[in-house]
């Protein structure tokens, strides 16, 4: 979300955010997908029937609300810590076990202001993912952390999917409730830019591994651009929080990769059970080819270490891990991690936007359900491999196929799951006016290392038939195996750590945010914002870079 200072996914008029928005954290809830919700007064669609709402839900924060006094119209007394002691003893756990997190820059207010985002049981990942709570914004009279202006979601395990709320301050005493704002769908729904079909909202929390850039690392890590205003320890709220319970962002990374994403993607995966449904199934499909959420990952402070899947897709690695866990050549595979060497003048490579967990998390179900195969999604990856993020080529393949069933549906036959077609509906997926990108040979992976320069050739050739007669240094694409492929990335990675990798990494960097910033976000509504400023709900506080 940034901007250069910060773009957004969509406008309104009022947009709130969730974990501070994408400086890093859970993202900020968005406008309503339809751009209709009108917010003025303090008052957002749908509070009428909020206890309405409440009584459909079972999950740990709407079961602490029903506990409330709330008002027909959907106001109550309440604040950021006293739904934080609630939940947290709904859930059964103790006061002990509350962690805050908090990650601090200059998205909201021009100056670094720290936001919390809070769970209850963190020493138990998958519990303490049933519940966040965030306060994103700054008390303007007191300096302070603004305890009524909160943003929240928590696990229903009867629904099988987060539950979003959140409240604002009407009066003194008063906050208005508004159960599932349909602003939240803006980030949590997917910041990509096409279609949510099958999704389900996600957490996230954008620089997911090491160094964790503008979050608070301690105890544990060094801290790597975290900083707060003078004084902010000692001021009522924040120190009851941020102070009292402090918590390092390595354990908050595991609640959200491990506890949220992981709950998500079994919660998808379950559709395969389901009678064929063609939106759940393209739903489950679309991680494989798109982009429903991203990260970001930066050098490890002065270390010259930085993850590999800046350069390489991680999900691509994971599936080679699936075919064999051990005995791979190759450094890229055998190493999560590259080395650059002491940074130079320009300082260490921040911030580079890659693919999201919660998609890889999503992809590997397929495997390991055996909906997919290994070399299926290879196929895929193999297709613009050096561009591990943001390929319109590979998302294309889906969105073309996701309009083609809207008028041509797949035919399902007696199949009384989805599981028993889905492996026929990527088939069809993975065609070009209807002929298979595919080699004759089953190990055959059709290779194209930029779609750039092969991806008008390799369509024609698949129409044609000729795939196979393709040369990747000549038109583009080749065909190839496993091991063809894995070579192939790891003279491409020797090739950049021998060069000036860090132009590399930087040319790439500004390649992703201006995809984003020309794709993707739209101008805040918001006045709460800086004035002209973007949003965009997966990116994160980030230096300026200059798009074309």
């Amino acid at each position: 979300m940034t901007t250069p200072s910060s773009p957004r996914f969509s406008s309104l008029t009022r947009v709130t955010l969730f974990s501070a928005a994408l400086s890093l954290s859970l993202t900020a809830c968005a406008p309503g997908l339809d751009g209709t919700e009108d917010c003025t007064g303090g008052k957002c669609d749908g509070f009428s029937d909020v206890l309405d709402k409440l009584q459909g839900r079972a999950d740990p924060i709407a079961t602490y609300l029903k506990t409330l006094d709330i008002s027909l119209a959907g106001q109550v007394k309440l604040d950021y810590e006293q739904v934080l002691k609630g939940v947290a003893g709904v859930m059964g756990c103790s006061e002990d076990s509350v962690a805050v997190f908090t990650v601090s820059d200059d998205l909201i207010t021009g100056s670094a202001f720290p936001r919390l985002i809070s769970v209850a049981c963190s020493d138990d990942a998958s519990k303490a993912s049933d519940f966040f709570i965030a306060a994103s914004f700054q008390n303007e009279e007191t300096g302070d952390v603004d305890v009524r202006d909160v943003e929240m979601f928590a696990w229903d395990a009867t629904a099988r999917q987060y539950m979003f709320y959140a409240f604002q301050p009407v009066d003194d005493q008063r906050v208005q409730l508004d159960v599932g704002p349909k602003r939240c769908e803006g980030c949590h729904l997917t910041p990509a830019d096409t279609s949510p079909t099958g999704m389900r909202m996600t957490p996230i929390m954008n620089e997911l591994n090491r160094p964790w850039t503008h979050w608070n690392a301690e105890p544990g890590f060094p801290s790597h651009e975290f900083s707060v205003p003078a004084g902010m320890d000692e001021k009522p709220h924040y120190k009851a929080l941020a102070v009292a319970h402090r918590a390092p962002a390595s354990r908050f990374e595991e609640i959200v990769k491990f506890g949220g994403h992981a709950k998500v993607a079994a919660a998808r995966i379950r559709d395969r059970r389901n009678a064929p449904n063609l939106d759940e199934i393209m739903g489950m499909l679309r991680p494989v080819f798109c982009n429903e959420q991203i990260n970001y990952v930066s050098e490890d402070h002065d270390s010259g270490s930085l993850f590999g899947s800046s350069l390489v897709d991680p999900g691509l690695r994971n599936m080679y891990m699936q075919i064999r866990p051990d005995n791979w050549a190759w450094d890229w595979i055998n190493n999560d991690s590259i080395r650059l060497g002491a940074p130079g003048g320009d300082g260490p490579v921040i911030q580079i936007p890659i693919r999201g967990n919660a998609d890889i998390a999503m992809e590997t179900s397929l495997v390991t359900t055996k909906v997919l195969t290994p070399h299926q999604v290879l196929r895929v990856r193999a297709l613009d491999w050096q561009h591990p993020v943001f390929s319109d080529f590979r998302c294309d393949l889906w969105r073309d196929a996701n309009d083609r069933f809207k008028s041509s549906p797949p035919d399902f036959g007696t199949a009384s799951r989805a599981s028993q077609v889905m492996s026929d509906i990527f088939e069809q997926i993975m065609s070009v006016n209807g002929k298979p990108l595919a080699g004759s040979a089953p190990e055959t992976l059709i290779m194209m290392p930029d779609a750039k320069v092969g991806g008008d050739a390799l369509r024609a050739a698949a129409e044609a038939g000729t795939l196979e007669s393709g040369r990747c240094s000549t038109v583009g694409y080749c065909p190839g195996d496993v091991d063809t492929l894995g070579s192939e990335l790891e003279l491409h990675m020797q090739s950049l750590l021998s060069s000036d990798t860090r132009a590399a990494l930087r040319s790439a960097r500004q390649e992703r945010i201006c995809h984003i910033l020309d794709d993707v976000a739209q101008q805040s509504g918001d006045d709460r914002f800086p004035e002209g400023s973007k949003r965009f709900p997966n990116m994160p506080s980030l230096p300026s870079v200059d798009c074309p």
